[in-house]
């Protein structure tokens, strides 16, 4: 150990520097701590990203469930609007959604109009 005052040697076990005779605490000796970083990071998910697109892929599937694209056309645009507030994340899963929300609203309503026009034929 070194003194503060002077710079000189101190003998181990002493804490009267012998030069200067300044009071130099005595070195507590410990081991070295590990230092764990942990990476909180931002975890959150775009649970409305996910349920656009899901919903929208159902609904493509059964064209007469038009509510489900519906519901997945709103669930996919607010994705896509908390997905600016989420550093991008679901962006692309929310823009697929709204995409299979669009492309299943066509043969809904081909669906729709060929039911209606032969319900006006009968009539």
């Amino acid at each position: 150990m070194f003194c503060k005052n002077c710079g000189k040697q101190i003998p181990e076990g002493q804490t009267v520097c012998p030069g200067c005779g300044a009071q130099n605490a005595q070195p507590s000796y410990s081991q070295p701590q590990q230092q764990i970083i942990v990476n909180a990071g931002n975890n959150k998910t775009n649970g409305m990203a996910t349920a656009g697109f899901t919903l929208a892929l159902i609904g493509c599937f059964f064209s007469i469930a038009f509510i489900l694209q519906l519901l997945g056309l709103i669930f996919s645009i607010v994705g896509i609007v908390k997905s600016g507030q989420l550093e991008g994340k679901g962006r692309g899963m929310a823009i697929a959604g709204l995409v299979l929300s669009i492309l299943g609203f066509i043969p809904a309503i081909f669906l729709i109009s060929t039911i209606s026009s032969c319900a006006a034929a009968i009539v």
